[in-house]
């Protein structure tokens, strides 16, 4: 370890919930397997930043042969002051075999799942312009038809 950087440390920035619209299985592309879904909403909270999940954007993944989907989504949020925040973030799900078995089968106890993500954000919003400035990390499960995240801000 290298004694003159610090550990990092982390702040809860917000919950994040999204609804997914079913998503399409383009089939082996040269980059891997190709699937895409949209998002059809949902609601973000936390101490600085609430609001609304724009039904817009989606999710645009890679299946790997490792049983691994590797996301790459992008959306915009609109806070409870109606200002615009695009979020963009790109994660490792996996296993993708029981991710799927969660999703098809809520009832049931998802068993542990590695899923992970690190979220960017852009906007013009005056109130918000630190939001462009700082990368944060997610935790995400299944929940019913869509995703539910713990993000927090990377200090």
């Amino acid at each position: 370890m290298i004694a003159d950087h610090p550990e990092p440390n982390f702040e809860f920035l917000f919950d994040y919930r999204v609804k997914l619209a079913p998503s399409y299985d383009l089939g082996k592309t040269p980059s891997g397997r190709r699937t895409t879904g949209g998002i059809l909403g949902g609601t973000f909270e936390g101490p600085r930043l609430r609001g609304v999940v724009e039904p817009t954007g989606g999710d645009y993944a890679i299946r790997r042969p490792d049983n691994v989907l590797e996301a790459d989504v992008r959306t915009v949020l609109k806070t409870d002051d109606e200002k615009l925040i695009y979020m963009h973030y790109i994660g490792l799900l996996h296993p993708w075999s029981e991710i799927v078995r969660a999703f098809t089968n809520p009832q049931e106890e998802a068993p542990e799942l590695y899923w992970r993500m690190v979220h960017r954000f852009e906007t013009s919003a005056e109130e918000y312009l630190w939001t462009n400035k700082i990368l944060a990390i997610g935790i995400g499960r299944p929940e019913g038809v869509g995703a539910a995240y713990r993000v927090y801000e990377i200090l």
